[in-house]
């Protein structure tokens, strides 16, 4: 089920598909470690966060993912 995330939203799983904020389509997001494993679009969702950029695989536009 894909996750749209919006910016108070945070996901749990080991892989997330998330909706590309340019072209809607999904695509998976997997977390940078183990530590990591909750999702957000805002960086102001967690205080220890790490910042990946993820290209879509359609369009090919870099959506930028937090994990705490």
């Amino acid at each position: 089920m894909p996750i749209n995330l919006s910016d108070n939203d945070i996901h749990v799983e080991t892989k997330t598909l998330v909706i590309c904020s340019r072209c809607g389509a999904t695509f998976e997001v997997n977390p940078p470690d183990k530590s990591h494993d909750l999702a957000a679009w805002s960086q102001e969702a967690f205080e220890d966060k790490v910042r990946v950029e993820q290209e879509c695989t359609k369009c090919k536009h870099i959506n930028v993912v937090y994990w705490g």
